[in-house]
Formats: C-alpha cells, sequence, structure tokens
C-alpha cells in the first residue's frame, strides 16, 4: 500500500508518544513487540482512530483495519504509516546495536534515535 513506511522514514523514526496498532501474526510474541514499542516510547492503542500513528501489520492482518487506515488517511484525518515484520525486526537490530554500542562506552549521538534513547532510558535496557 501507498501507506507502508520508507526507508528513510524508518531510520529516522520517532516513536514517543506516538499512537501504535500491532495486528496479524508475527512470529515474535505480541507481548514482546508491545513490551519492546512501550519501551522506546509507544503508545499501544486498541483500535485503528484518528489517534494512531503506526500499524505494526503482520500476516493475515484484516482487511477491514486496511480499509480504516486508507479512510482516515484519505479524509486527512489522520497520517498512519504501515509497517512489516522486516520493518519491526529493523528496528530491533538498530536498538540493539545502539544500545550494545553504548554500553561499551562509545556513546556518539549520531541519529535522533540514539539521542532519545539516552534521555529517555539510560541503561533500564533488559530487552532484546
Amino acid at each position: 500500500s501507498n501507506y507502508q513506511i520508507t526507508q528513510n522514514e524508518l531510520e529516522n523514526i520517532d516513536l514517543i508518544g506516538k499512537g501504535i496498532v500491532i495486528t496479524g501474526n508475527f512470529s515474535i510474541e505480541r507481548e514482546e513487540i508491545k513490551t519492546f514499542l512501550m519501551k522506546i516510547g509507544g503508545q499501544i492503542k486498541s483500535g485503528i482512530t484518528g489517534k494512531v500513528d503506526f500499524v505494526f501489520a503482520g500476516e493475515d492482518c484484516g482487511w477491514s483495519k486496511i480499509q480504516k487506515i486508507n479512510d482516515l488517511n484519505q479524509s486527512k484525518k489522520a497520517n498512519i504509516r504501515i509497517l512489516n515484520e522486516a520493518d519491526l525486526n529493523y528496528l530491533i537490530k538498530k536498538i540493539r546495536h545502539i544500545t550494545s554500542h553504548w554500553q561499551n562506552g562509545g556513546v556518539k549521538c549520531q541519529t535522533q534515535l540514539l539521542c532519545i534513547l539516552f534521555r529517555r532510558m539510560c541503561s533500564t535496557f533488559s530487552f532484546f
């Protein structure tokens, strides 16, 4: 769909305070995905509304949800971006990479995400 997130958007993504819906099936447990996304500042929502910014859509995600995203985006009531499992894995890897760098003492705020993480979490990362 044309609401699929671009690589550039993905690299600069900021989930702090953003509304997120997880739908469909992923190879990672849903609770783990929720915990991870909340850990980097996302707010998990139960349904697709104008308060949602990102939808993580796995296999077999409901067509009605995609339709709802389409309706909200087209009526300009929202600007929802869709991410798939590959995008989720990219984020997890990126955060892992950043936190391992930081734990090894190599602190450089090269990305917005890095700065956000240090401000928000310091050493509270116990996941992934």
